[in-house]
């Protein structure tokens, strides 16, 4: 279980992470509190994936990375108003295809 809230911790540290980074580059600050605290989520992903792998089997883990794709396509779309086109679609369809079959073929 606590596996599973460690790799849940490394996905949304690098979904908000690539957030706020974007939320920072829509800025003409050279430093701003955005890209601090992108910096402090990525810091702490590895921490967290090193975590999870203690728990988990690494091809769910390494796996889930795909997830965290989704999520910034999902997120930018409701926190920046980004919208979600025909070709973002078309990856997040290839990228659970491809989760699936990895996982079929490897597990």
């Amino acid at each position: 279980m606590m596996g599973y809230l460690y790799l849940i911790l490394a996905i949304l540290g690098t979904s908000f992470g690539q957030i706020m980074l974007k939320k920072h580059s829509m800025q003409e600050k050279k430093i701003s509190l955005y890209l601090l605290i992108s910096l402090v989520l990525f810091i702490s992903v590895p921490f967290f994936i090193y975590l999870s792998l203690l728990y988990i089997n690494f091809i769910i883990v390494f796996l889930s990375d795909a997830i965290s794709i989704i999520a910034i396509v999902i997120l930018s779309s409701v926190l920046l108003n980004e919208t979600i086109d025909k070709n973002k679609a078309y990856g997040i369809i290839f990228i659970l295809m491809g989760m699936i079959i990895i996982q079929r073929k490897l597990i």
